[in-house]
């Protein structure tokens, strides 16, 4: 079994279409949003969880109703980094993030999960961003498209950020 936190973003979607298409591997995915159309094909596979603000009892909970393998890859992507949706400053948000992505962890050891985890994180490789103006020039100099996103509180489109931006 591949988890995939962050999988709306550029590097999640490309590891789990990869994983799921090509390898044919059962893949499930976690994030705050999804880009309408990535989550209406996929939707048996990918599940709203935002690792800032939901209870971490909550996700291993689900890994423990999806009734999944014990054995896991778990491919950690998911970040605060240009996109911050959260009340926190960005630096806050990646703290919480980081420790509740631990005790996860911990949690699905104590049940007995063999657990081999990736974790990678634009805000190790290019540092934290403090708001969305830091990243708006690049977004122009790469033409990324704010593509509308579903966001689990409501059925509503959501364009205010870009989902390829995370």
């Amino acid at each position: 079994m591949i988890i995939i936190t962050g999988v709306n973003g550029f590097i999640g979607k490309c590891l789990f279409n990869y994983y799921k298409f090509i390898r044919k591997q059962k893949v499930i995915g976690f994030d705050k949003e999804f880009e309408i159309n990535f989550y209406k094909e996929n939707e048996e596979d990918l599940y709203f969880f935002d690792f800032v603000k939901d209870d971490k009892s909550d996700f291993i909970q689900l890994i423990e109703d999806l009734k999944i393998s014990k054995e896991i890859c778990f491919l950690h992507y998911a970040s605060e980094v240009g996109v911050s949706n959260h009340q926190e400053s960005t630096i806050k948000s990646q703290l919480i993030l980081s420790s509740n992505i631990y005790e996860i962890l911990l949690g699905l050891k104590t049940l007995d999960y063999k657990i081999d985890f990736v974790y990678a994180s634009s805000s190790e490789v290019y540092g934290s961003v403090n708001d969305e103006d830091d990243i708006k020039e690049d977004q122009n100099i790469l033409n990324i498209s704010k593509l509308p996103v579903l966001d689990r509180k409501s059925t509503r489109l959501n364009s205010s950020h870009a989902s390829s931006s995370r």
